[in-house]
């Protein structure tokens, strides 16, 4: 009796796998990286690797650059990038503090965790931080704003990076800033 079930034992794990339901990701839905999930493995929060924000800002490329330059320094972000023919402007390979204008790394960016907490707080965050502005036909101004991370742990020898999610509070705060700076002007 017992060699019998031992025997049928992994027919059943086999046949228990094989009715087990597949989630599809809705047409259009970014398939590349899984933030979150719940118990029962289902997607919570899907985000593609490298996010953009985007926005339509209503005055000419002219008058919004200067609102882009502004607001990095405004924000505390040293541009080390800026290629203004081609509407370019920000940082790479930035080393990011841990705190900006008072906000902690982790606000801005979600790199997992592990048994001692968030990972974003036990390493460096390198950033890749740039906006470019294009204009449109109608002589608006098209913004996106890209921002992209990754953390390498502090402990023991040098590890290889972690990718980190944008937790889009760093694009809205561009985003608000330029919008403010043309407004004004």
């Amino acid at each position: 009796m017992r060699r019998a079930l031992l025997v049928s034992l992994p027919i059943l794990l086999a046949a228990a796998g094989a009715c087990a339901s597949t989630r599809s990701s809705p047409a259009g839905a970014p398939t590349d990286r899984v933030l979150t999930t719940d118990m029962q493995g289902q997607v919570i929060r899907q985000s593609a690797l490298n996010d953009r924000a985007t926005v339509t800002i209503a005055a000419p490329v002219d008058r919004v650059w200067p609102a882009v330059v502004a607001t990095y320094a405004e924000i505390g972000i040293e541009a080390n990038y800026a290629d203004q023919a081609n509407g370019h402007y920000g940082v790479r390979n930035y080393n990011f503090p841990r705190t900006l204008n008072g906000t902690r790394v982790g606000s801005f960016f979600s790199c997992g965790s592990s048994l001692t907490g968030a990972v974003v707080d036990a390493g460096t965050v390198n950033s890749e931080i740039v906006t470019t502005v294009t204009a449109t036909p109608d002589g608006k101004t098209h913004a996106v704003i890209f921002v992209s991370g990754w953390v390498r742990r502090n402990e023991g020898n040098a590890s290889n990076p972690i990718a980190c999610a944008s937790t889009g509070r760093l694009e809205e705060m561009i985003r608000t800033s330029v919008e403010r700076k043309v407004a004004s002007m």
